[in-house]
């Protein structure tokens, strides 16, 4: 089998390594051929590499190298245009996401007009996360006979300590303008039974986890994706999406954003200057809370991959093998609902290790 991933930065160079795993043959696109070396160093086989635009790689793309799967890992504004060329073409496709219009462009496109399965949003937030809420939300309801009625999903990808000397206290190892994103776009919760929007960097709570002690939370925009829609047609009726950080990254961020009004471009300076260019070991907090239930996880960085990019790309090679396989030819946009959360864990497992909760927490509430 067969993955072409467009883009050899970060988070495709873990989408490479966990598809090569999960038994496919890669191509790669880059403009950069230092990335593309990078990438192919941490390959078991070689890679076919090639330097050149994406759009200059579609042009010149024959049918007859059409891949079994194309997966995206450009910025979200890339997203669109290939994944319009993969639907014409009937070839699958799937992207990181990064921006809710975005995704829902791209997924009302496929419903119309694919001939093979389109899956968006499949990162960490949007994506693991929600895989693992619909699952336990629907196992909660099997054992209790009840449907849940409250959902929160949390997630931070944050430096494994706090950087208490710094006024952001955070390091962005993955996209300035997904970040920005998040802050700055508004957020669809789920609110007594009606679907909502609400402005980002609000709802703000500090609360205390097992495996990193005391961090904040706060509504941002994307992480939803439509699971909100699937617990809604479940039985829940209020479902939100929050970022963790560590605790006094929102003031900050509310000062810079709603108080001085600062626009994308002047908020995106800022950002590369003072949350990119000091790297730092980092971690990915996952809390999952439903009803009187919690689910915690933390993946840490491991084996030269950082925990942002063993979350987040390996998430998207786990779903894209299945996808690449055909496993859903049956369908034009997929859904978390329609991926067996099974096959999607055991994939998982493959690459990461099956995700376990932290010590302590009671075996009824962990996922099975």
């Amino acid at each position: 089998m067969k993955a072409t991933i467009l883009g050899a930065g970060n988070m495709g160079q873990s989408i490479c390594f966990g598809m090569e795993k999960l038994g496919y043959q890669i191509t790669l696109i880059d403009t950069s051929m230092d990335a593309l070396k990078e990438c192919d160093s941490r390959l078991e086989k070689d890679a076919t590499l090639v330097s050149t635009g994406v759009n200059e790689y579609l042009q010149i793309l024959k049918r007859v190298d059409y891949p079994d799967i194309m997966i995206s890992s450009l910025p979200f504004y890339e997203n669109t245009a290939v994944a319009e060329y993969c639907i014409k073409r009937g070839i699958r496709y799937c992207d990181l996401g990064g921006n809710a219009d975005v995704s829902r462009k791209i997924n009302d496109l496929a419903k119309a007009k694919a001939s093979k399965p389109v899956m968006t949003d499949l990162g960490v937030a949007p994506g693991m996360v929600n895989m693992l809420t619909e699952h336990m939300y629907r196992q909660m309801t099997k054992e209790e006979g009840k449907n849940p009625e409250t959902v929160k999903m949390m997630v931070g990808g944050i430096p494994r300590h706090a950087q208490q000397e710094d006024f952001f206290n955070y390091y962005c190892n993955w996209s300035i303008d997904g970040l920005l994103n998040e802050y700055m776009e508004s957020c669809d919760i789920l609110e007594n039974g009606e679907i909502t929007k609400v402005e980002p960097l609000t709802e703000y709570e500090v609360f205390e986890t097992k495996s990193l002690g005391y961090v904040e939370a706060f509504n941002t925009s994307g992480g939803a994706s439509h699971t909100i829609e699937t617990l809604k047609r479940l039985g829940a009726t209020n479902v939100c999406y929050k970022t963790i950080r560590w605790p006094g990254h929102a003031k900050t961020m509310t000062l810079l954003i709603k108080k001085c009004g600062l626009d994308r471009e002047t908020m995106r300076k800022i950002l590369e200057k003072n949350c990119s260019l000091i790297p730092a070991e980092d971690c990915v907090m996952i809390m999952i809370v439903i009803d009187d239930k919690l689910q915690e996880i933390l993946i840490p960085a491991e084996a030269g991959f950082s925990a942002m990019q063993r979350s987040t790309g390996f998430s998207v090679a786990c779903a894209a093998a299945l996808i690449g396989a055909g496993q859903y030819d049956g369908y034009k946009s997929i859904r978390y609902e329609d991926m067996s959360f099974e096959d999607f864990n055991l994939n998982m497992d493959v690459l990461i290790g099956t995700p376990k909760p932290e010590e302590g927490q009671e075996d009824d509430n962990e996922l099975q």
